[in-house]
């Protein structure tokens, strides 16, 4: 096992919030689009070429990384660690199997780093799925689209507000930045000498997607700079500490009056916390592995 400064500094740091049961799927309430829907809106409503229409692209692009991500996390264990629990797919792993995934991981009981991996992936994903879901309900509403949304968008979930976008603050969840996780993947002495090719392509894959999410992040935020006001606008700074300004943003945004706009940062935050959470939970895995 290699542990690196980086890991350990973190995971010292995340190991209480690492020890609680991550969260179930079934306990979140979260509305949803598919990502074949989501790319037929942008490419049906929103193919102009802007900042925002960019950023909508982006979101298109990190969610395509997300599933390789998650195709590689299930071929690593399937393939490497032998596991049994894994449903056949096809080039790419879809939400639905993924929850299949975890329930059958959950029906044989199995506990650790990587079931609790799993566990939490799935959440993230879903908020993802929620984010692009508020991304086009916000640009419809914003650019007077007129489309069809029921054509694009899975059937409401039947939540209360508080249920479907729950405060930040009153939620345990472990976090990772972005250049911490990257000092794992970067001091990491990727010998291969167990073979493990589909982890070290997870690994590349984690670092990917949070990166592109940090890009759409600092997107979001010069969109909002340019476009909104008062509590509705960031303040966006230098740019490069993205998400200390993001964070205080989203504490900012709870009083912005323009409803679709403050439910989008809202759960792009969630999604954003999920992201990292996830993070945190690979490099724990990684670490403890061997």
């Amino acid at each position: 096992m290699l542990r690196t400064a980086a890991a350990t500094a973190v995971l010292a740091l995340s190991g209480p919030a690492l020890a609680h049961d991550p969260d179930h799927r079934d306990d979140l309430h979260m509305n949803s689009v598919g990502g074949g829907d989501y790319r037929d809106y942008v490419t049906d409503h929103a193919s102009e070429q802007s900042g925002w229409t960019y950023s909508l692209r982006t979101v298109g692009t990190a969610h395509n990384v997300m599933h390789q991500m998650m195709s590689d996390f299930a071929r690593h264990d399937r393939e490497e660690r032998g596991g049994s629990a894994v449903p056949e797919f096809g080039a790419r792993i879809s939400g639905g199997d993924w929850t299949e995934y975890r329930e059958a991981l959950e029906a044989e009981a199995a506990e650790g780093e990587w079931a609790d991996l799993v566990r939490i992936t799935e959440v993230m994903h879903d908020r993802f799925h929620h984010m692009m879901f508020k991304a086009i309900v916000y640009d419809d509403a914003r650019n007077e689209r007129g489309a069809a949304l029921d054509v694009y968008l899975r059937p409401r979930v039947e939540a209360q507000g508080d249920d479907l976008i729950p405060a930040r603050r009153d939620l345990d969840i472990a976090h990772m930045s972005l250049e911490d996780f990257r000092g794992v993947m970067w001091e990491t002495g990727w010998t291969n000498e167990a073979g493990e090719t589909w982890w070290r392509l997870s690994m590349q894959d984690s670092t990917v997607f949070a990166h592109l999410l940090s890009d759409l992040t600092r997107q979001w935020m010069a969109y909002g700079a340019a476009e909104k006001s008062g509590d509705c606008a960031p303040q966006i700074g230098d740019g490069y500490d993205v998400d200390a300004a993001w964070r205080r943003f989203a504490i900012q945004v709870r009083a912005c009056e323009e409803a679709e706009w403050r439910e989008l940062v809202q759960v792009t935050d969630l999604a954003r916390a999920r992201v990292h959470e996830m993070l945190a939970y690979v490099a724990a895995y990684h670490d403890a592995r061997d």
